[in-house]
């Protein structure tokens, strides 16, 4: 062929080869990202939906503090990944989604308790709490005399039912703290079991307060059941308690050193001899 120029095309079909086959796998990256989002975001709907509607909040509380970590397009040597996490809000309180996993496994065995508990006297009322209500329909089994209150009745029937307990036509009550943990009057019953805790303080030193009413005339029995997995929850309650007795503490004294009590040493000391008869209003009067 004379002196012409001779070119080897062999590395360069290589060349073009290990492109294509980078281009493929690029395009199969993609696809599956893709999809691994798509359902991902299926998944997040599903899992916000059935979080608010298990625990009685609202979606968007729920989906606040759920997030994706998306899985990015491109060749990751094969591996990709797309994560669902649950991430604390700005005051420090998130949604913990292996309490909630945590919760289901020891549902048997916590509710068992609490019945049993509940059985150790039949002859006075009595109020179960819980959190879920996978719990309060498992308790209504173990208890078929109890009657429960949930968030999802209309609002008559629960208050119906809350006045029932209250006048004592309703023995065994079951219903959660964010029913009627707060306001309620239930100096009638001194017995109540916590049969799922919560890291909440407030919520548990509320419910408890329901039944620390005026006209109370026995000690309030109390009975908090945990898993052996929840040693956490109850270590934070306890310490919530220290913290909250060492500033009531030093209220008291403060009070006494500049307040009403700055002469008085204890409560016993506070003389109160009342003079004058009290005059009720009309209608404050009982007809």
């Amino acid at each position: 062929m004379g002196d012409g120029v001779r070119i080897d095309v062999r590395t360069n079909v290589a060349d073009v080869q290990r492109e294509l086959r980078r281009l493929q796998s690029d395009i199969q990256q993609r696809a599956i990202a893709r999809a691994l989002n798509r359902t991902m975001d299926q998944g997040q709907t599903q899992m916000v939906r059935a979080i608010a509607s298990e625990f009685e909040i609202k979606q968007s509380e729920v989906r606040a503090r759920l997030s994706i970590r998306r899985a990015r397009e491109g060749y990751f040597g094969g591996l990709l990944t797309v994560d669902l996490f649950a991430f604390q809000n700005k005051r420090g309180r998130g949604f913990n989604l292996i309490r909630f996993v945590e919760k289901r496994v020891t549902l048997a065995e916590r509710m068992e308790a609490a019945a049993e508990w509940v059985n150790r006297d039949t002859t006075v009322p009595c109020v179960v709490w819980v959190e879920r209500n996978d719990e309060g329909d498992m308790m209504r089994k173990l208890l078929p005399e109890g009657t429960e209150v949930r968030g999802d009745e209309p609002f008559e029937d629960k208050r119906a039912k809350l006045r029932d307990f209250s006048l004592g036509n309703i023995r065994v009550l079951i219903t959660k703290p964010s029913i009627a943990g707060f306001g309620m009057n239930w100096q009638h019953c001194h017995r109540t079991v916590i049969a799922s805790m919560t890291f909440s303080f407030e919520r548990t030193f509320q419910l408890i307060r329901r039944f620390y009413r005026y006209g109370q005339t026995h000690p309030v029995e109390l009975a908090m059941v945990s898993a052996s997995s929840e040693g956490n929850v109850v270590a934070a309650l306890q310490r919530k308690e220290t913290q909250y007795q060492v500033m009531q503490d030093a209220m008291n004294r403060a009070m006494r050193a500049t307040g009403l009590l700055a002469r008085v040493t204890t409560f016993d000391d506070y003389d109160y001899t009342p003079t004058k008869a009290m005059k009720l209003p009309s209608f404050l009067r009982v007809a």
